[in-house]
């Protein structure tokens, strides 16, 4: 073995000589990640395959005339595996570190507050921008924008957009995000306030891919539309975080696409769902949704992930519309009618480890205690759920559900057994 190692710890430091040459490593600008990127991932490709020919055979196939000296690659020995897999791993860190300096160094932080005045090169600490659209305006791709406390919108309330230091609502929404940018406040929601004025818009409108738009308590306060609170074209790969939608006249957020991540945020007073989903594969976790007009949350589209939820005092706490839809411990409490109701002929979904009860409270086409309708006509699994007693669904103070509830609609069945016998942890917690 050792001569074997001995050639790759030549193989290393030719290959190593061989990128180098190149420039690729050593000369990226930042309009170059991608091919330093392609060379690092080439180079570590042909680093592990030396080494799995190292450890699986001990190959000395190539020239036995190789001479090399103790000291081939960073001045470690190389008469064992592990100086081999030690300089690897120096070089592979250091790249990596290279690549996200480069990446960093082209991003920038653009500042919006109160005090702004909007123009052309705004957007610095010492003179930020009023407005989030003139921010937007200002930013490259990957910027971030910090918003300070205050009311941003039609300022002076006479219901004309874009005067100086207003939001201009062009297209769907009074703030259009149409580049990859991440918006946060600096102060959360509470503190910062995006309000549409009762105007027949969005408050805020994404059409971008990879948008970040605020995080755990760097949220905003997102009311006053006759629209959606928040909508978004069909997109891919953006995250909703740490956002407050209060009192709008259509949905609180809205979003559709794939791949998106809605968490951590609080809708109520919304006068339809106070958080919906359409498209594919996006992710909603962690979120409140209270007091809204029609559902807490509205699952549409398929392979949606609903983790950690909680829906309260809503007409119902969850409606599902779609396929393959995943309900995991999430609480639907209080609600008017159903705590979850599969609501769409064909719907799809796994309901598990959900605490259900308190809901029904209001006769439905004569239904009353249904903690879950199923109008699906397929068989949904509901198992695992605690249904607020622990001898499972029944009578009052418990919910109902499955086979002689009632709420099982036509060729519909619910399978809940197994069920839990006490309350889930949920950790949803905006």
């Amino acid at each position: 073995m050792a001569r074997s190692q001995a050639k790759a710890a030549y193989f290393l430091e030719r290959t190593l000589l061989r990128y180098r040459s190149k420039g690729s490593l050593v000369t990226c600008a930042a309009q170059e990640i991608a091919i330093c990127s392609s060379a690092v991932a080439s180079y570590l490709e042909e680093m592990f395959a030396i080494l799995r020919k190292i450890v699986r055979s001990g190959d000395t196939s190539e020239s036995d005339t190789i001479v090399l000296t103790e000291e081939m690659i960073m001045n470690r020995p190389v008469g064992t595996v592990k100086g081999v897999v030690a300089a690897i791993l120096v070089f592979a860190f250091a790249c990596v570190f290279f690549i996200w300096l480069i990446q960093d160094m082209g991003a920038d932080i653009l500042h919006v507050a109160n005090k702004g005045v909007d123009s052309g090169t705004c957007g610095n600490r010492d003179n930020p921008c009023r407005s989030l659209s003139q921010a937007i305006t200002n930013a490259n791709a990957g910027d971030t924008i910090e918003v300070g406390p205050g009311r941003y919108g039609d300022l002076n309330r006479n219901g004309t957009f874009g005067e100086p230091g207003e939001e201009l609502a062009q297209g769907y929404g009074m703030i259009n995000v149409d580049k990859p940018v991440t918006l946060i406040s600096s102060d959360g929601p509470l503190m910062t306030v995006l309000d549409a004025d009762d105007a027949s818009l969005s408050v805020v409108y994404i059409k971008a891919n990879g948008v970040v738009f605020g995080q755990p308590k760097h949220g905003f306060l997102i009311i006053g539309a006759k629209a959606n609170g928040l909508s978004t074209a069909a997109i891919s790969n953006i995250t909703v975080a740490g956002n407050t939608a209060l009192a709008n006249g259509q949905g609180g957020l809205v979003v559709n696409g794939s791949a998106n991540l809605l968490r951590d945020n609080f809708a109520s007073g919304n006068l339809a769902a106070g958080i919906a989903v359409f498209g594919s594969g996006n992710e909603v976790r962690n979120n409140v949704a209270s007091s809204n007009g029609s559902q807490g949350f509205v699952i549409v589209g398929t392979r949606h992930m609903i983790q950690d939820n909680v829906a309260s005092n809503n007409v119902t706490g969850f409606g599902i519309q779609g396929t393959d839809i995943r309900l995991l411990r999430n609480a639907a409490l209080g609600n008017k009618f159903f705590g979850i109701s599969v609501e769409t002929l064909g719907a799809s979904a796994t309901i598990s480890k959900n605490n259900i009860y308190g809901n029904n409270s209001v006769s439905f086409n004569g239904l009353t205690n249904c903690g879950i309708q199923n109008m699906s006509g397929n068989a949904i699994f509901a198992t695992g759920n605690f249904w607020g007693m622990p001898s499972g669904p029944g009578p009052d103070p418990a919910d109902n559900a499955g086979s002689g509830s009632g709420c099982d609609v036509a060729a519909s069945k619910t399978i809940i057994i197994p069920f839990a016998r006490e309350w889930h942890s949920i950790s949803s917690n905006p």
